[in-house]
């Protein structure tokens, strides 16, 4: 987790109801698997109750096909 995170997260969904959330790590997210340890991250940090979509976008050069991301 990003240490800025729990100020910067909850913020934004007092905001925003969406945000396009691009995990530009060293390596990068590139499996399902690490994209929803990188979400429940992110829901860790909000308050309970807060409704906020966070959507991922996938790393580009990751192999997978259209159909799994979409």
């Amino acid at each position: 987790m990003v240490k800025f995170w729990p100020l910067y997260f909850p913020d934004t969904a007092r905001h925003f109801t969406h945000a396009i959330v691009m995990p530009n790590l060293k390596p990068p997210v590139t499996a399902t698997e690490q994209e929803m340890a990188y979400r429940g991250h992110i829901l860790a940090v909000l308050p309970r109750r807060m409704s906020f979509e966070r959507l991922i976008a996938p790393h580009a050069g990751s192999g997978r096909s259209g159909d799994l991301i979409r």
